[in-house]
């Protein structure tokens, strides 16, 4: 653990799974940044062991293992240094705020893609993920709630920003969150392709371009995945749920909801409120 990870500057792309983070740590770096980038989706204890268990999963492969020490070392570091930071910040030290990158995307997209990203844990093989049995993986609640609830368990809880607190600007796709300990630039996932001037502007550093990685067509569910996602199709009970949710209703306008619900069942539009 670095000296700087506690009382440096440092950048954090802290942000829910299948949300773009690799191509921007691969953008920070290439660019690059004088300061250090760190990536994790997880900090929380229950989230660090769901990572715990899949190493005990007989399906999983050798290089998400290999993956996942990796990300369980550096949240050990990470978390050993946030918890010094705060006690330093407690006792008045100058220290500069962590600059935080987070991102959302609507749950459907997220789930699907990460249906696929961690298939072995899920069917015997690629094939059994047809359209009908993505659609009953995303009809059950607990596999989309985890996105739900990512902001409050992981975000919240480590960083003591709520997102809630204040209106997402639904026309620009970010918004910025600051407290004593970092600055949070918040993020929509479809929007990342125009965030560049921004993000310039937010880390006060020029980015030449993104640097695309970990896309799902360079992966062997790519011709399903692409299958699903024009295929699949839920019920109208399902769709509402995760449509009237805290998070879609933050993050969405009522027009982009609309548009979300015919796609994935033909729904009429969704209620305001």
């Amino acid at each position: 653990m670095r000296a700087q990870w506690i009382v440096g500057r440092i950048v954090l792309l802290y942000q829910m799974p299948k949300t773009g983070s690799q191509t921007l740590e691969a953008t920070l770096r290439r660019a690059p940044l004088p300061i250090p980038v760190l990536r994790t989706h997880f900090l929380s204890q229950q989230n660090i062991e769901a990572l715990r268990a899949g190493l005990t999963c007989a399906n999983t492969d050798s290089d998400w293992k290999q993956d996942a020490r990796e990300q369980l070392t550096l949240i050990c570091k990470l978390s050993r240094a946030l918890r010094l930071r705060k006690f330093l910040l407690a006792c008045g030290a100058p220290i500069p705020r962590i600059l935080v990158i987070s991102a959302v995307r609507d749950v459907f997209g997220t789930a699907l893609s990460s249906i696929f990203e961690n298939h072995r844990f899920l069917v015997p093989d690629l094939e059994c993920l047809t359209a009908e049995k993505c659609g009953e993986l995303l009809s059950h609640p607990p596999l989309c709630s985890q996105f739900h609830d990512w902001f409050d368990v992981e975000l919240k809880a480590n960083f003591a920003m709520d997102v809630y607190r204040v209106p997402f600007p639904t026309k620009t796709g970010h918004v910025i969150l600051q407290n004593r300990l970092a600055r949070t630039l918040v993020y929509r996932f479809d929007f990342l392709p125009r965030l560049r001037p921004f993000l310039e502007r937010y880390l006060g550093h020029s980015i030449p371009s993104f640097v695309n990685v970990n896309l799902s067509r360079g992966k062997e569910y790519a011709q399903q995945y692409d299958k699903a996602k024009r295929l699949v199709c839920l019920s109208e009970e399902v769709v509402t749920r995760e449509l009237e949710s805290r998070l879609m209703r933050h993050f969405f306008s009522n027009q982009e909801r609309t548009a979300l619900a015919e796609r994935w069942a033909g729904l009429e539009p969704v209620a305001t409120g």
